[in-house]
């Protein structure tokens, strides 16, 4: 893993490790490994804050550093990162439980995804891109009324007599079934 310091800011702050008040924080560019989904292994890059001790001399990262590696990820898979996700709801106004709801998407899922903990899928990433524009987000909360969508109307047919009666007449022979 290879480092490269982007930008450097002097602020003090209380290391973790020694608790002096003599830690730093810079900015520096961290490559990393990822499995993608087919197997392979892709070097990816972020830019993350790399807090330095000048007092006992640790260098580590915090949970900033873990999202920004988590979005790189993303990024790379094409998929939304959780700010994104989080920000299309957001923009709606909607809570978790309420969108989960309106999309039919579980609760924990959301919860997941908006954390970081798991990265949605392509299907349900391609689902919340859709949505995110204000035609598919009306569509959607259009879907759950009984009213045809573009002036077409619901499915009809005609059953006939002998259908109905041929129907009626069907039974299901269970000991044929599982022999």
């Amino acid at each position: 893993m290879s480092k490269e310091i982007i930008e450097f800011r002097h602020s003090a702050r209380e290391c973790i490790f020694c608790h002096a008040l003599t830690a730093s924080e810079s900015t520096q560019t961290e490559f990393f490994n990822y499995k993608a989904e087919d197997g392979r292994v892709v070097e990816l890059s972020a830019d993350v804050p790399v807090i330095s001790c000048s007092s006992c001399g640790e260098n580590y990262t915090d949970d900033r550093a873990a999202d920004i590696r988590h979005g790189s990820v993303c990024r790379f898979l094409g998929r939304l990162t959780p700010s994104d996700l989080r920000g299309v709801r957001e923009y709606y106004g909607y809570s978790q439980a309420q969108w989960s709801e309106l999309t039919g998407i579980g609760v924990a899922s959301i919860k997941r995804w908006e954390s970081g903990a798991l990265i949605q899928g392509v299907a349900l990433d391609r689902f919340i891109r859709v949505v995110s524009d204000i035609r598919g987000f009306e569509l959607l909360k259009n879907l759950g009324r009984n009213r045809p969508i573009r002036g077409r109307t619901a499915f009809r047919t005609t059953i006939s007599t002998m259908t109905v009666r041929d129907a009626s007449a069907f039974h299901l022979r269970p000991e044929r079934a599982f022999a």
